[in-house]
């Protein structure tokens, strides 16, 4: 929202002019008299956009504000992540999505199936800058850490010590631009946390929000027409219970993770199960109306499909 100071008392109106990046000004929009804010809608996410105002009356104009500039937020959902038992990444347990990297688990973990301690989780996807410039990145956690932004290893502290901050910097990022990102992390023993942070120039200091995080995770459906696996889910759509068979050799482990989350990527059930053995779910104590990917994960393979409760 535009904000200004109304400092004429003859003006018959305000002339709001915008420009995209490096473009030129044009007029979006004439106020009336004596009104001092504007709310801007339709912009583009991460897109650099400056503003500009002068008072109107009939053909004269006085002269120009200061330039006000900003850039849109992104349209992330979080980042990609992994998680194990074991502090070197030694049995996948629960893939989901992050919405942010600020995780305080006190003395216990992620979720059930986590280890309370020593466990080992690795989040990666790509991070968007909405400014260009030198960035430097802020890790504070219990404990290990290792961070590469742009296939650079930026912080590499695999060490069993906690609540110390450790930085890196990377040359400069482009605005707008995405880049590969990747945080390892493991716990050893009591308290669980894990922080990250990023600051430029033009950038304040600040956890790294989801907008800004791409996790690449697809919630493509799989095509059973192109899909060998042994997978049968009914009834879909269900205003009930679900009915679930897995094959073994589908997900190549005698034993099957399910886990629903919603569309914004949130887990709303995880529990596992056998392989080979019908699986009911009782969904209407949980889910309400909506769509929902289930995800079937064994050992070292994922299937996702999409279910809509009615």
């Amino acid at each position: 929202q535009l904000q200004w100071m109304d400092n004429s008392a003859t003006e018959d109106g305000f002339s709001i002019e915008q420009k995209t990046g490096a473009g030129a000004y044009t007029q979006i929009v004439k106020t009336a008299a004596n009104q001092t804010s504007y709310s801007v809608n339709g912009l583009s996410a991460s897109t650099s956009y400056s503003f500009r105002i002068r008072s109107t009356k009939a053909t004269a104009f006085s002269d120009y504000s200061n330039e006000a500039t900003d850039v849109t937020w992104g349209t992330g959902n979080g980042l990609k992540a992994e998680y194990f038992n074991g502090t070197n990444f030694n049995t996948a347990v629960l893939i989901k999505t992050d919405t942010v990297i600020n995780m305080d688990w006190g003395t216990g973990s992620p979720a059930s199936v986590v280890n309370v301690d020593q466990f080992s989780a690795r989040w990666s996807g790509q991070i968007e800058p909405r400014f260009s410039g030198i960035y430097t990145f802020y890790i504070t956690s219990d404990n290990g850490r290792r961070l590469w932004i742009d296939n650079q290893l930026l912080i590499d502290k695999w060490i069993p010590d906690w609540d110390i901050e450790y930085s890196g910097a990377i040359c400069e990022l482009q605005a707008g631009k995405k880049y590969d990102i990747k945080l390892d992390y493991f716990e050893d023993n009591g308290g669980a946390n894990c922080k990250l942070q990023w600051s430029s120039d033009k950038q304040v200091k600040q956890i790294i929000p989801k907008n800004q995080l791409y996790s690449l995770i697809t919630t493509a459906v799989n095509d059973p027409r192109k899909d060998n696996s042994t997978i049968s889910i009914y009834p879909n759509p269900t205003d009930g219970k679900i009915f679930i068979t897995v094959g073994e050799t589908t997900v190549n482990s005698t034993l099957v993770l399910i886990t629903i989350n919603d569309i914004h990527g949130q887990a709303v059930y995880q529990k596992q199960f056998k392989t080979n053995e019908i699986i009911e779910i009782n969904s209407d104590k949980f889910l309400s109306k909506g769509i929902y990917f289930l995800s079937l994960q064994g050992n070292e393979k994922i299937i996702i499909r999409k279910i809509v409760v009615q």
